[in-house]
């Protein structure tokens, strides 16, 4: 490959310009500090603006038209500070006049008593497409959470207040099945509605204060009557050296305990629920916490194990399913401790049980 002058110097001056070469995916330019004239552009360069190296070597970059003025100032300024700029994402503009979006940066370097700005260039095109496409994802999910749940929650207001008033025995047999098919469906297009921003990349957490007790009183009123009608006791155990207050995402972990707790008692028939907490690592203001929910119920296949936390996969065939579901919790649940920063694992033996375990860090 020929090469400038110039080039072979910048290569043979260090590490520091091994990456000035043509074949480098990275666009990149070489330009004087005293005339503002580019002295070396590689392929990539050319490539991602549409110009020749003859129409490029010897002008400048406000000639060129490349980089708009409002950016062009504010790069300026950065460098009148610093030696080295990098990561600014700007609109720069093709030689056709179509712009597009580009990260740059920016550095000072002296080759043979001369001052030179190194810059470089990675097309954000598809980056941009991406993040829009996953803008327009979120949106389209919040309209339709919203659109689904007016009309499900009107469903189930209007069932919860029929249930107040005397009514016959099979009057109430009705109610009960449109608040239970209320309340399965509401659940499916969460988990539809959670999958879809997990897969888009826009799952987001927050850290509050909470307590894990709170959680857990939260579990037993939403969870007891569910475990009565199972004939199964709940039981919960939190470690004395948690502290009363924590931070992290307080909502994702009731989600996942509620999750896996739900899933405990759907598929144990009798018996007992274990729900626990302990402390896992305690580092200055980080602590580790390991959670696990044991139950006394059926167990699971040694060949169903590895894909247990697969999306849409069931313990039991289609035609012959009693326990309900769509097969998105595990996955959902898996994937929002992960997301976090921890591991969910299970073990389990048949007709003796399951124990699913997590660990998640937290800030005291």
């Amino acid at each position: 490959m020929n090469r400038t002058n110039m080039e072979v110097e910048l290569i043979k001056t260090g590490d520091l310009f091994f990456k000035v070469v043509d074949d480098s995916p990275v666009g990149m330019i070489l330009i004087e500090l005293e005339t503002a004239k580019f002295e070396y552009v590689n392929k990539s360069f050319l490539n991602y603006f549409g110009y020749t190296k003859e129409e490029v070597l010897g002008k400048t970059s406000a000639e060129l038209k490349i980089v708009y003025p409002e950016f062009r100032e504010r790069i300026l300024s950065e460098l009148d500070k610093n030696d080295i700029v990098n990561n600014i994402e700007i609109i720069v503009r093709k030689k056709s006049g179509e712009p597009f979006w580009s990260l740059a940066s920016f550095q000072k370097i002296t080759v043979n008593n001369k001052k030179y700005t190194l810059t470089s260039f990675i097309d954000l095109t598809e980056q941009k497409k991406a993040e829009e496409s996953n803008k327009l994802k979120e949106a389209f999910l919040s309209i339709i959470s919203h659109e689904i749940r007016t009309p499900l929650n009107a469903i189930m207001g209007f069932s919860n207040i029929l249930f107040k008033r005397e009514l016959g025995e099979e009057e109430n047999e009705y109610l009960n099945i449109i608040k239970t098919s209320g309340e399965n469906l509401l659940t499916i297009i969460d988990d539809i509605i959670d999958m879809s921003k997990i897969e888009a990349g826009i799952m987001v957490f927050e850290e509050n204060q909470f307590s894990i007790n709170e959680i857990f009183q939260s579990l037993i009123v939403n969870l007891t009557e569910k475990a009565k009608e199972n004939n199964i006791e709940l039981a919960f155990y939190i470690d004395k050296d948690i502290p009363s207050i924590l931070l992290g995402d307080q909502k994702r972990l009731k989600q996942v305990l509620l999750n896996l707790t739900d899933n405990a008692i759907r598929f144990t028939e009798k018996g007992t629920v274990n729900i626990s907490v302990r402390v896992l690592e305690n580092k200055n203001e980080n602590m580790l916490l390991g959670f696990s929910v044991k139950d006394t119920g059926m167990g699971i296949p040694v060949n169903h194990l590895q894909h247990i936390f697969e999306r849409f996969k069931q313990l039991e065939p289609h035609d012959k399913r009693k326990h309900g579901g769509v097969g998105l919790g595990l996955s959902i649940a898996k994937q929002l401790v992960e997301l976090q920063g921890g591991t969910l694992t299970v073990e389990s033996e048949l007709k003796k049980g399951s124990t699913f375990s997590f660990s998640l860090p937290f800030r005291k």
